[in-house]
This record gives structure tokens, C-alpha cells and sequence, in this order.
């Protein structure tokens, strides 16, 4: 993403600059940042702000982020009045707002007339079923959007048809995040229907939504037509072996692959084998998260054998599974024994690598080694070192 030059707003004198460039018409005034250090909830200090924009015309401010200020429903609509005066707004954070479902009719509309907006976050804000219905209707008018984060917002099912009805007009979408809604698998369902059509897609976060093994196959086959995907977070959704086995197989097809993370989905050995199956083509998998599941000792072995085969990975996290300490050192033996690789880190707490291994590393290795902070990365290290 491009890199933004912020006129951040943390003190009074920070606030009462920003008017006086915006009453000066200071054309070189076009991105603020109002964050969590200077609390914008006051609403005299929004309607000022709204007031000078006006004046202003705010034709120059391109970048806006009023990041947890918590304004709630009370500023909501004062908040619309300041994006009303930012008509040419390109990026908008309104993260940890709490503006809530009654704040989010004026605070849509506003938004639906930023025609140039390319980045939208409404991250934590309470809007619910209710708000996502509203919001659908401004982000579906957005078409040169390619971010968009609706994340924390308790959406529910029939928030999450309203927001994909909306999402697939908007072809150019790279990055959607969409966790702890609780969408479930019905969600699921519609949301999958748009996120197909989205071949721009490159991060897509479903974190905690409680998809299950029905949300995950619907997603899953969606999942298996976005040839740019580099970023996908499945988290904490219940998904087990059969959720995990479709994903493992429509992610066999994306070689753009880089971040995979399917932790805490009550995932077992059958699960981990299947993965292990679908990576063994994800020449671009740098990060491979499976920690927080259900994988015993033949799960573990596949993943690793798998996770050294590949060119770029380089973490691997297995902490709390279910591997015991005989499945620990079949992992430490298969690492030990394996070839020259990129892995980094075998993350596999509560097993240490430098334990399982002692009789065959050098003190100072042994010493070293951090398997809480530092993912074994003293003992991957030497272990690769040798096969240099």
C-alpha cells in the first residue's frame, strides 16, 4: 500500500493548526490523523472541524483516520458532516468508533458520495445486522474500493448478505475483512457467491464467524478461484477435518499463497494430512499457522514434512496440539534428518527442539534456544547451517 504522509493530531495545539491551515485553504493539508492520544468525541471540536472543511471546501484532504475516538452514536452525526465537507476523500478510517447501528444511516450516506474512496474501515463499530444493511447501500456505490474492512461488527447472517450483495460490484476489491461477525455457514453462503467474482482479492480474513464445515466447503470452492490470493485467515471457526480437507484442496491451486492461518479449528490428524497434501505446490507459503487444534503426532510429522519441502516457509506453528512427547521427537527427528530448507521457526510449544535434540547440538545452541519467544529458531538455524 502506498505510504501516507500524516498530519497527525495528538494535542490541542496539533487541532487548533489543523484550522488554521484549513482557513488558510493550505492545499499541502491533505491527510489527518486524530487518534486514541486526542479524544475527538468531544463534539464541539467535531463541528469545528466539520465548520472549517466547509469553509474550506476540503477539496485538498485526500487521507482521514479518526482511529478509536470513540465518538458513539451521540457524534456519528457529526461525524458524517465532516466527510459531507471532505468531498474528495480517498481513504477513510473511522476504526473503534463505536458509532453503533442508529449512527450508521447519517454516517453512510456521507460515505456514499466519496466516489474517489479506495480504502474504507469501519472496524469496531457496533453497527450490527441493522448498520450493515445501511452501510451495504453507500458501499456499493464505492466501485473504485479495493479495501474494505467491516471487521468486529456482529453483523450476523443477514448483515453478511447484505454486505456481499453489495461487495460483488466491486470488482477491483484486493483486501476484505470480515472477522467476528458470526456470519455462520449461511453467511457464508452468500458472501462465498461474491467473493468468486472478486479475482482481485489478495487478503481475505473470515476470523472468527463460526463458519463450520458447511461455511467452510461453500467458502472453500469461492476460495479456489482467486488465483491472486497471497492472504487467508480462517481462524477460530470450528471448521474440523472435513472444513479443512476443501480448503487444503482449493488452496492447492493457489500458488500466490503466502499467509495461511487455520488455528483454533478443532482440527485433527486426518485435517493436518490433508493440508499437508495441499501445500506440497505452494512454491510462494511463507507462513503456515495450525496452532491451538487437535493435531497429534501423525499430523504434525505430515505438516513438517510438507513445511521443508517448500522453498519459502518459513514458520511453522503447531503450539498447543495434541502432539505428545513421542510425536514431538518424531517431528524433531524428521527436521534433524530433513533437507536444506527456508524454515525459520517450528513453533511447538510446550516441546522444546533444543531438549529433544540435546546429544546432537552444540551447548551454545542449546543455551541459546527460546522455544517460547523465538520459535526454535536457534535450533532451526543450526540445523540448517549444517546441510549448508
Amino acid at each position: 500500500q502506498m505510504k501516507i504522509e500524516w498530519t497527525r493530531v495528538e494535542h490541542e495545539k496539533d487541532f487548533d493548526d489543523v484550522l488554521r491551515r484549513l482557513s488558510q485553504h493550505d492545499h499541502s493539508l491533505t491527510s489527518i490523523q486524530m487518534y486514541d492520544k486526542f479524544r475527538l468525541s468531544a463534539h464541539s471540536r467535531l463541528a469545528r472541524l466539520s465548520r472549517a472543511l466547509q469553509v474550506d471546501g476540503g477539496h485538498a484532504l485526500r487521507h482521514l483516520d479518526l482511529v478509536s475516538n470513540f465518538v458513539g452514536t451521540a457524534g456519528a452525526r457529526a461525524v458524517a458532516g465532516i466527510i459531507d465537507n471532505a468531498v474528495k476523500l480517498q481513504y477513510l478510517s473511522l476504526n473503534r468508533n463505536r458509532i453503533g447501528t442508529k449512527g450508521s444511516p447519517p454516517v453512510a450516506a456521507a460515505i456514499a458520495r466519496l466516489g474517489d474512496l479506495w480504502y474504507l474501515n469501519l472496524n469496531r463499530n457496533n453497527i450490527r445486522a441493522e448498520g450493515a444493511l445501511v452501510m451495504a447501500r453507500a458501499i456499493v456505490r464505492l466501485t473504485n474500493l479495493r479495501h474494505l474492512n467491516i471487521s468486529n461488527n456482529h453483523i450476523g447472517v443477514e448483515g453478511a448478505r447484505a454486505v456481499a450483495a453489495a461487495i460483488l460490484r466491486l470488482r477491483g476489491l484486493e483486501q476484505l475483512y470480515l472477522q467476528c461477525n458470526y456470519i455462520e455457514a449461511d453467511g457464508a453462503a452468500a458472501m462465498a457467491a461474491a467473493v468468486a467474482h472478486l479475482r482481485n482479492l489478495q487478503y481475505l480474513n473470515l476470523d472468527n464467524n463460526i463458519l463450520r464445515p458447511r461455511g467452510a466447503r461453500t467458502m472453500a470452492a469461492a476460495i479456489s478461484r482467486l488465483d491472486r490470493l497471497r492472504w487467508l485467515v480462517l481462524r477460530s471457526n470450528n471448521i474440523g477435518d472435513v472444513g479443512v480437507r476443501a480448503v487444503s484442496m482449493a488452496i492447492a491451486r493457489l500458488d500466490c499463497v503466502q499467509w495461511l492461518n487455520v488455528s483454533n479449528n478443532e482440527i485433527g490428524d486426518a485435517g493436518a494430512q490433508a493440508m499437508a497434501q495441499g501445500i506440497r505446490k505452494l512454491r510462494n507459503l511463507r507462513h503456515l499457522d495450525f496452532s491451538a487444534n487437535a493435531v497429534g503426532a501423525a499430523g504434525a510429522v505430515a505438516l513438517v514434512r510438507a513445511a521443508i519441502a517448500l522453498d519459502n516457509l518459513q514458520c511453522l506453528d503447531l503450539r498447543w496440539n495434541n502432539i505428545d512427547d513421542a510425536g514431538a521427537q518424531a517431528v524433531a527427528n524428521v527436521l534433524w534428518n530433513g533437507p536444506l530448507c527456508a524454515l525459520q521457526k517450528l513453533e511447538m510449544d510446550p516441546h522444546d527442539l533444543s531438549e529433544l535434540l540435546e546429544d546432537r547440538l552444540p551447548a551454545e545452541v542449546v543455551r541459546c534456544n527460546d522455544s517460547v519467544l523465538g520459535g526454535n529458531a536457534e535450533v532451526v538455524s543450526y540445523i540448517r547451517s549444517r546441510r549448508q
